[in-house]
């Protein structure tokens, strides 16, 4: 039997650069997720990536730290469709109404993602609580920071104000959506249509009264 040369060695695998690992690892992430929802793990994460797990925890710390990566790519992509919604819309009303749209639309479309950011599982819930505010934090500051950008009223108070609307759709957003993702009491785009509603409407149109 002749020796082996160094011509028959099989190449060393090759090394990813760290980004593209971690879109590799986030990618993977986000496939587990989707399949398991809150209960997903790192060990499940590293088997669908094919790596080891100490390289996902080398990238992410722990769960809390990949919750905060998906949340945040999950963030980026929505905010995309966000803006292009909004710059299509010169009406205030029919802004509202696209942008709840597209929040609704996106949370539909990967409830499971949905889930693990905002409920996470039996042991990584209040780990996750943080990566949740982060989450929800980015987008109701750039609703906010949108919301500045087309008013004339540049004024301090006018900044906080809409600092607070911006906040405020997000939770009401937010709220319901828990609601709707469990229940599904009404279709998505009746849904849309109660939020702006209530938020261009507030509590006018319900009816108080009791019998006496």
């Amino acid at each position: 039997m002749e020796p082996a040369t160094v011509g028959d060695d099989p190449p060393a695998p090759k090394r990813l650069p760290w980004a593209q690992r971690r879109d590799q690892l986030l990618a993977a992430a986000e496939r587990v997720i989707a399949r398991d929802g809150p209960q997903a793990s790192m060990d499940a994460v590293a088997a669908e990536a094919g790596v080891s797990k100490p390289i996902v925890y080398r990238h992410f710390g722990d769960k809390n730290g990949l919750a905060h990566a998906v949340g945040e790519r999950f963030a980026v992509a929505l905010l995309t469709e966000l803006h292009a919604a909004l710059a299509a819309h010169t009406d205030p009303r029919e802004r509202t109404h696209a942008a709840i749209e597209v929040i609704l639309r996106r949370i539909d479309e990967a409830p499971q993602t949905y889930r693990f950011l905002t409920r996470g599982s039996a042991e990584g819930a209040p780990a996750l609580g943080d990566a949740l505010d982060a989450f929800m934090r980015l987008i109701g500051d750039d609703l906010a920071d949108f919301m500045s950008s087309v008013n004339n009223d540049k004024s301090p108070e006018r900044q906080v104000l809409l600092l607070t609307w911006g906040h405020a759709m997000v939770g009401l957003v937010r709220s319901s959506a828990d609601l709707w993702l469990d229940q599904r009491h009404v279709s998505r785009e009746a849904l849309v249509d109660q939020l702006t509603d209530l938020l261009w409407n507030g509590f006018r149109d319900a009816d108080w009264t009791t019998d006496a």
